[in-house]
């Protein structure tokens, strides 16, 4: 799966899409501004953004929905993203290998997990042909804000990971595919690290995977994709909701609960694709001194 294509020099939460400009807002966690209400640690329920609407066409605002966050007294219990029916078909198509990125926030409330930031890319195909040439998007929980690019060396992104810190059958995506999956590298998320039997890497994927993203040596990052053609056989009613467990690593970057499962379910009342991290977990082996970004 390919890497979100952040462009180098380019503000993360501003959206650029074949003509149309919208700023589409960064996400919470990390921290609550100030002119927000404090979350207590007995915090329970479902709590939404606004959902981000982007200008296409001078005339026309397409919503690309809005993240959330469900809290049992102050522990994660889901933090997903909700994409609304048709969103893929009517924002603009970009080019091929380049894609549209769109920031989506997520509420205060975040700030009792570990995703700091929220953010989808929409291709209409990329590199390596057979495998990123279908029209997909690539839905990013991220630990920490976009960092700053340091091209043309990419040092940040491509800084060494620990052994223990990599998820079990994960490798760094830049050694598959005959090296064509080294467009993996995203400026200022990090590197993508990919395990071999997800779809994603086999000819003809028509379906969804994760992945996962390091930057500075650390995770910062988990990454979903799904096709256009999947997620319209799911408005359909001729595909699933699918779910899967989400591989640990031994050590995770910063103290918190980590969700060890991914889904992706059609809501047809809502009319949303829900993109959901889930099964929360306290980590239990944590890096002695907290990574900073």
């Amino acid at each position: 799966m390919r890497g979100l294509g952040w462009c180098v020099g380019r503000l993360i939460c501003l959206s650029v899409a074949a003509g149309a400009l919208a700023l589409a807002g960064c996400g919470g966690g990390g921290g609550i501004p100030n002119n927000l209400p404090a979350v207590s640690p007995q915090t329970t329920g479902t709590f939404r953004t606004s959902a981000v609407k982007v200008l296409v066409g001078g005339v026309k605002l397409v919503s690309v929905g809005d993240g959330y966050v469900t809290l049992t007294n102050g522990v994660p219990v889901e933090v997903g993203f909700d994409l609304p029916a048709g969103a893929v078909t009517n924002i603009p198509q970009p080019a091929f290998d380049v894609p549209a990125i769109y920031g989506v926030p997520l509420p205060p409330e975040s700030v009792y997990t570990p995703f700091a930031f929220l953010a989808f890319s929409y291709w209409s195909g990329h590199l390596p042909k057979g495998t990123g040439d279908l029209p997909h998007i690539h839905p990013l929980f991220a630990l920490f804000p976009p960092g700053q690019p340091d091209p043309p060396n990419n040092t940040l992104e491509l800084m060494p990971v620990a052994p223990a810190e990599i998820p079990q059958d994960f490798v760094d995506g830049r050694t598959l595919l005959g090296g064509l999956a080294g467009e993996t590298l995203a400026p200022g998320i990090g590197t993508a690290y990919e395990d071999p039997s997800q779809p994603q890497l086999q000819p003809g994927w028509d379906t969804i995977a994760q992945n996962y993203f390091f930057y500075k040596g650390h995770m910062n990052g988990l990454g979903l994709g799904a096709t256009n053609d999947f997620l319209a056989k799911q408005e359909q009613g001729k595909e699933p909701a699918l779910s899967e467990v989400i591989k640990q690593p031994q050590v995770y970057p910063k103290p918190g609960y980590y969700p060890h499962k991914w889904s992706c379910s059609y809501d047809p009342s809502r009319q949303v694709h829900v993109f959901a991290l889930q099964d929360f977990q306290q980590a239990t082996n944590v890096l002695v001194q907290r990574v900073r970004h």
